[in-house]
């Protein structure tokens, strides 16, 4: 379980993660959100690592989750940037309160609504 193994200054990095993705502009071209794709794996990583399960963390090898994401923001950049980085705010801010309930709830939010965001861009476009 994540809130019984994660540490404080993985918490810490986390956040900082978050902070830098959020702090930048990211263009259609592969060059301009190739930084965000890298900062949001490590993010998505560090809390799968976190786990210390093996198959989860195998898992989550398998989906090849980064070049997935770098499919999707091909030609349209990071647009949804602020709504991903408030869904990871709610991520760790359970992280930090240790509510598992409310960690369960962010964390399939986010997947959900990632999900969503990527159907309805690839709908109209």
């Amino acid at each position: 379980m994540v809130l019984a193994n994660i540490s404080r200054q993985e918490i810490d990095h986390l956040r900082q993660l978050n902070t830098t993705m959020r702090s930048h502009h990211y263009g259609p071209r592969y060059e301009q959100y190739s930084y965000f794709i890298n900062l949001n794996a490590e993010f998505h990583n560090h809390i799968i690592l976190a786990t210390r399960n093996d198959l989860i963390i195998e898992m989550y090898r398998t989906l090849n989750y980064g070049p997935q994401v770098g499919r999707f923001h091909e030609s349209r950049g990071v647009s949804d940037i602020n709504q991903l980085c408030d869904e990871h705010d709610e991520i760790i801010n359970t992280l930090e309160s240790g509510d598992v309930q409310m960690y369960r709830q962010r964390s399939r939010d986010h997947i959900i609504l990632g999900f969503d965001r990527q159907i309805t861009y690839s709908a109209n476009h």
